[in-house]
């Protein structure tokens, strides 16, 4: 007979969820009854505690289980009035899931990712009810939330060997509005819950910049619109202007990919490109293309490409991804020019120097040519380092470049 008070190892809790699951998949347990007893199950301490979790199925801490299907189903709690509401699941095994945009967000929401990655934005979702319940599980995965900032969210839950980070902003709480409660659970993941400002007054804002600008600006006469561009000859590439090009690199992806094996690995990249790809819309970027562990964006803006960069830096800083210790780091190199089209990608000489940057940055450093320096060096919000003199493999002529960051 074991001691009840015998602290438990985290193969015994490993037995007991192994056992949970086999149960869903013949039929005997309910995925909300697999949500409620795994996560009681990561954070039982004694065997007391992974006693009481399995009691009511019958299931044993070690031993093989006895037969399921002979118990009746559990009793209703008492005094309950009115059922909870059924839990929409949202699964993410090897891969990846996303919730962003116009979507129903139900009362009680169940995110479960095994070597994958969920991201649940609720900022622009319907949200059914005065308290929405996400009752999140991270086994060697993510589940990030997105909450609209003035929201109150309540937070809980166990990781083993992972972590669990809270980045709500202190605002005041927006009357009636509803309360996102987040319980995380999980093992060798991550469970990341922040808080953003509502797109309509992102874009609100960026309108009411756009509208000052033009009322500071002298009035101009009605022309008509300049005739279409003749098309490029065969042979050449179509021009398409001056853009500020970013690349990025992770550091460091092949060993990474040799440590976590494939399936985790591939878990750490989807939630390291869903962070990317958020971002890159919320500063207004084009992804030109991606190369498994590094994106190569353009921007028409030189400020909004430094403020992503260095925004993705802060982040990837702030983050454990798929439950390592230490944060993900990206080289980043960017600069400004002209640049040519071939089908949907950017090629030429500025191209290949912002490339050149990447490769010259430190880890976690934003690495900008001295012309996108310039034209950025007017945001208050930016600061730049020294001026150094680079030689770049390909690239002719020395290269001036500066450190960027946020202040």
């Amino acid at each position: 007979m074991h001691d009840p008070e015998t602290r438990v190892s985290d193969a015994d809790r490993q037995r007991v969820v192994d056992r949970l699951s086999s149960a869903v998949g013949d039929g005997l347990l309910t995925l909300d009854e697999f949500a409620d007893h795994a996560g009681r199950a990561y954070a039982a301490i004694t065997r007391a505690d992974l006693d009481e979790v399995t009691r009511e199925l019958r299931l044993p801490v070690v031993a093989p289980p006895t037969d399921l299907s002979r118990l009746p189903p559990p009793p209703p709690p008492p005094g309950a009035v009115e059922a909870p509401p059924k839990r929409s699941w949202i699964v993410a095994v090897m891969g990846g899931e996303d919730r962003r945009g116009r979507w129903r967000a139900s009362r009680r929401i169940g995110a479960f990712a095994l070597m994958g990655g969920i991201e649940l934005d609720l900022r622009d979702a319907l949200l059914e009810g005065e308290v929405i319940e996400i009752t999140a599980f991270a086994i060697m995965g993510g589940v990030g939330v997105v909450v609209p900032e003035g929201i109150a969210v309540e937070s809980s839950g166990f990781m083993l060997m992972g972590g669990r980070s809270n980045r709500i902003k202190d605002v005041p709480i927006l009357p009636g509005s509803p309360t996102i409660r987040i319980k995380g659970y999980g093992m060798w993941g991550g469970i990341d819950v922040r808080s953003k400002r509502l797109r309509e007054e992102l874009h609100d804002q960026r309108q009411e910049r756009h509208h000052h600008h033009q009322h500071r600006a002298q009035p101009r006469l009605e022309v008509p619109p300049p005739p279409p561009e003749p098309e490029a000859p065969p042979g050449l590439l179509p021009h398409a202007g001056l853009v500020t090009v970013v690349c990025t690199d992770l550091v460091g992806s092949t060993r990474l990919s040799d440590q976590l094996g494939d399936q985790r690995w591939r878990a750490v990249l989807a939630e390291h490109n869903a962070v990317i790809r958020d971002l890159l819309a919320s500063h207004g970027g084009t992804e030109v293309k991606t190369s498994g562990d590094g994106f190569l964006c353009t921007f028409t803006s030189a400020r909004r490409a430094v403020g992503f960069a260095a925004d993705v830096q802060e982040a990837l800083a702030e983050r454990r991804f798929g439950g390592l210790t230490e944060p993900l780091q990206l080289r980043v190199g960017v600069h400004a020019g002209d640049v040519e089209r071939d089908g949907a990608d950017v090629v030429g000489r500025n191209v290949a120097l912002a490339c050149r940057l990447c490769d010259a940055a430190a880890p976690g450093e934003v690495l900008v040519s001295g012309v996108v320096a310039e034209l950025a060096d007017s945001a208050s919000d930016l600061q730049f380092g020294t001026d150094r003199t680079l030689s770049l493999a390909g690239i002719d002529r020395p290269v001036t470049a500066r450190p960027a960051s946020r202040r």
